[in-house]
């Protein structure tokens, strides 16, 4: 079998048999954190606050071994804006609009990157030129409740994007899990994000990573993320360790 891919932090495989299907071998320390992977390859391309996630039948063709990591410096944080604008603007990238956007994001990234509740992971390709190494990026913010509100502190993923080229990889897998390690260390339980109801591949994915439609009453912060249209999801890291 072929070898296409290796995520050294999660710490699987992913590897091409000669029919043309694929498989994942796992290594994860605990039973509890293995992903549920079936043969379907999924290709994701994910908006702030609006995650899109396309199927896709095409098989990767080449090995990528990259590194989940929060971002460090000004190098990272302008190949994160620009991997972004490059994925949201992708039929932009030769207008001024385009660089106008890519500016605005790198200044909110560099801002965000001040404070004590936001947090910016990238994928970083090993062996790459660090200006060329990231190929994954996830934005994630800490909230809690306010005004006598019981609501506990939650993380809410407001985007992620992947580099074209290095999609079905897993990377935005790899990326979310790092979210839930994160929440763990911070004694939070509960990670939240939106959804367009109409985007199936992208409802099916959350829910096979323990994403449940939250039922409950919506505090003041998830109010005001809430776009129109869109459907509120919860995971419980409570619930997915029993």
């Amino acid at each position: 079998m072929e070898q296409l891919g290796f995520c050294e932090v999660a710490g699987f495989w992913i590897t091409r048999r000669k029919n043309g299907s694929c498989s994942v071998r796992a290594g994860f320390r605990e039973p509890k954190w293995r992903p549920r992977i079936g043969r379907q390859i999924l290709r994701a391309t994910i908006d702030i606050a609006d995650f899109e996630v396309q199927e896709s039948d095409e098989v990767p063709t080449e090995r990528c071994l990259y590194d989940v990591r929060m971002a460090g410096g000004g190098c990272d944080l302008f190949t994160a804006a620009d991997l972004r604008s490059r994925c949201f603007r992708q039929n932009e990238e030769d207008s001024i609009s385009f660089f106008q956007y890519r500016k605005a994001v790198l200044e909110w990234m560099y801002n965000s990157m001040q404070r004590d509740d936001s947090f910016c992971f990238v994928a970083a390709e090993t062996g790459a030129p660090r200006e060329k190494s990231v190929i994954g990026t996830l934005d994630a913010t800490l909230h809690q409740s306010s005004n006598g509100e019981s609501f506990p502190r939650a993380i809410y993923v407001s985007s992620i994007a992947v580099r074209k080229d290095r999609r079905r990889m897993g990377v935005a897998s790899s990326m979310l899990q790092k979210v839930d390690h994160l929440a763990l260390q911070l004694n939070i339980t509960r990670v939240f994000l939106h959804v367009e109801p109409w985007n199936t591949a992208a409802v099916k994915l959350y829910r096979r990573m323990g994403y449940q439609r939250f039922q409950g009453e919506r505090c003041k912060w998830l109010r005001d993320l809430t776009k129109a249209d869109t459907i509120l999801l919860e995971k419980n890291l409570a619930w997915s360790r029993e």
